[in-house]
């Protein structure tokens, strides 16, 4: 946990796949 920001680009990434999913479904 000493990388939060590391969590966060995760995060982030994920959040930008969901709608690229839905686009390539």
């Amino acid at each position: 946990m000493s990388q939060p920001r590391l969590y966060l680009l995760i995060v982030v990434a994920l959040t930008l796949a969901i709608p690229v999913l839905g686009v390539n479904t």
